[in-house]
């Protein structure tokens, strides 16, 4: 660049040409003072807030940010010629500082971006006092609030909270329970889906996505409202081509609503604890326009971090909370894995602290010579405002659907007992409740599933029942209504 602007006194051009040189070696210097400097405002420079600005996209998109690469990603966006048409680009590289110096180079310019904000405040202040009608506790009072809000932002926050007494507190009126899915996800919270071992939790949460962006009911059973921005996957199981061919089968209408990645592999780049690392991920959410981010799952992530699934897993929930805050994200699911003889969340007890609402898909243990996928699954839901019962799942292979279509595991086998009584009673019509039960178990049906079934039985008209001898209860096979 030959002609050269002309400049405020509070500004350091040759301390922005470091920064912008020294970004150029490597993208590891942009990650480095990303976080000192407040976007591209600190450059006083346009063409130095453009060269910015491009270097953090090329840095968060995991590109090089070499001369070459940086002119090419100015051509695109049509700001090469406002920069010196790449020329300027070479001659800040080959004067760039070594990376180590960046940081300094980066708080000196970040210091008189503050200033020169500042000064803009008390100037606009300085002229408003000028009109002998302004308000003069007033304008000094937006000052106030101005330079406070300039400090918050080179904080990189939003504030520090303030307390409120209770009176005022309560003086706003409540709002109504929103649901992101009808009574089973609020607006704003956060999920975990605790699964147990094959029980399904992929295709759970693939049936969720194609919810979510298509407005279709969820488990057939659940009505959804449709996130502002798009959906994200996080997957740190599948392989890459496994994770395609899955979301190809559920033939998701809105695809350009979801965003996928896929860290299987790379699954340590992804930790929220580093403030620097979190700001870089928060960038690139914002970026797609993130609403509902989806981690699947937990386990992964806390291994890969060296952290203790027992001890260690709110740590990294809460810088989880943290990244999601700082990227605006709304609502947030993270798949986890029960233990392999249980059925709550494995681990830290945050785990079960963390969300407001925990999701439960289980297995139930399946028949000698039953597989895996014959299994009966079951899903149920608990937290604040959501108390879904325990429900059976079935699964449409055509459409790779969940289906929430009946009752608990005991009404489930319950249901699958009375056939047998039925069969018995045509047999030996007046049986007791004490001989079905010697008759039927343990084999086919456990004695708590004959009974529960003798209940559901009578009260669905297919068994009747007298009174008999010595106080007992006599069981017959209802007769069809003529």
């Amino acid at each position: 660049m030959t002609d050269e602007p002309d400049v405020p006194l509070i500004a350091d051009i040759a301390a922005e040409r470091a920064v912008l040189g020294a970004a150029m070696l490597s993208p590891k210097v942009v990650e480095q003072v990303v976080e000192i400097l407040d976007g591209s405002h600190d450059f006083v420079r346009p063409a130095h807030r453009m060269i910015w600005q491009a270097l953090v996209d090329l840095a968060l998109t995991g590109r090089p940010t070499d001369p070459v690469v940086l002119r090419d990603e100015m051509r695109r966006r049509g700001e090469l010629a406002q920069v010196g048409d790449g020329s300027y680009l070479a001659e800040l590289y080959r004067a760039a500082p070594v990376g180590a110096e960046a940081g300094y180079h980066a708080d000196i310019v970040a210091a008189l971006g503050t200033r020169r904000r500042a000064l803009e405040v008390v100037e606009r202040a300085r002229q408003r006092l000028q009109n002998p009608e302004a308000d003069a506790s007033e304008v000094v009072g937006d000052v106030i609030a101005a330079l406070d809000l300039t400090a918050q932002e080179r904080a990189g926050a939003l504030g520090e909270p303030e307390f409120v007494l209770l009176d005022d507190f309560l003086a706003i009126e409540d709002e109504p329970t929103l649901y992101r899915i009808e009574g089973l996800w609020p607006v704003g919270g956060r999920v975990v889906a605790a699964a147990q071992f094959k029980a399904g939790k992929t295709t759970m949460r693939d049936n969720l996505v194609r919810a979510l962006v298509d407005k279709e009911e969820f488990l057939s059973a659940f009505t959804v409202t449709p996130p502002d921005g798009r959906v994200v996957i996080i997957d740190n199981e599948l392989d890459e081509r496994m994770l395609r061919r899955w979301l190809r089968d559920q033939d998701i209408a809105n695809a350009r609503q979801v965003a996928v990645l896929s860290l299987r592999g790379r699954v340590a780049t992804f930790d929220p604890r580093d403030r620097a690392g979190r700001a870089r991920w928060a960038r690139k959410l914002r970026a797609i326009d993130a609403s509902v981010v989806i981690l699947d799952c937990l386990r992964p992530v806390l291994d890969a971090l060296g952290l203790s699934e027992d001890k260690d897993a709110g740590q990294f929930l809460v810088a989880f909370d943290a990244l999601l805050d700082e990227a605006g994200v709304s609502e947030a699911l993270v798949n986890h894995h029960m233990g392999h003889n249980g059925e709550r969340s494995r681990g830290d007890s945050r785990i079960l602290d963390w969300p407001d609402v925990t999701w439960r898909l289980v297995r139930e243990k399946g028949e000698d010579g039953e597989t895996l996928a014959d299994a009966r699954r079951y899903f149920a839901a608990y937290g604040r405002d959501v108390d879904v019962p325990e429900g059976l799942l079935t699964f449409d292979r055509a459409t790779r659907r969940l289906i929430l279509s009946g009752g608990t595991r005991r009404e489930t086998a319950a249901d699958a007992a009375i056939p047998d009584i039925i069969a018995y009673l045509r047999q030996t019509p007046g049986a007791s409740g004490r001989a079905i039960e010697q008759a039927l178990s343990p084999h086919p049906h456990k004695r708590a599933d004959i009974r529960t079934a003798l209940r559901r039985a009578i009260t669905q008209g297919q068994i009747d029942t007298t009174d008999g001898p010595q106080r007992k209860i006599m069981h017959f096979v209802a007769e069809p209504p003529k």
